[in-house]
């Protein structure tokens, strides 16, 4: 057991003095090393998840005006296909 009192002292140094000093400075700097790594990791998926959560409402947006923008150009089709019905090609091009 290490007796505190005299590791502070200084008295009795057997060499355990110094192991405990080397293992103290190497925690105060491999700790904070660790704990910023864990914290910028579970950011890093924060973010990461919350792009990718607004990357499928962007394309979600996308499909829906492509699916309006297609039925638009059906309707459109279907109105100029009513228009032309029964009418020769001479009389459609005449009518451009």
């Amino acid at each position: 057991m290490v007796d505190w009192r005299r590791v502070v002292a200084g008295s009795g140094d057997d060499g355990r003095s110094e192991g405990l000093l080397r293992a103290l400075a190497v925690g105060t700097l491999v700790l904070p090393l660790l704990l910023f790594a864990g914290f910028a990791w579970r950011a890093y998926d924060l973010r990461f998840e919350e792009a990718q959560r607004a990357l499928e409402r962007s394309v979600d947006l996308v499909l829906e005006h492509a699916i309006k923008v297609f039925e638009t150009q059906e309707l459109l089709a279907a109105q100029v296909g009513e228009i032309l019905r029964g009418l020769g090609d001479d009389v459609a091009r005449a009518r451009e």
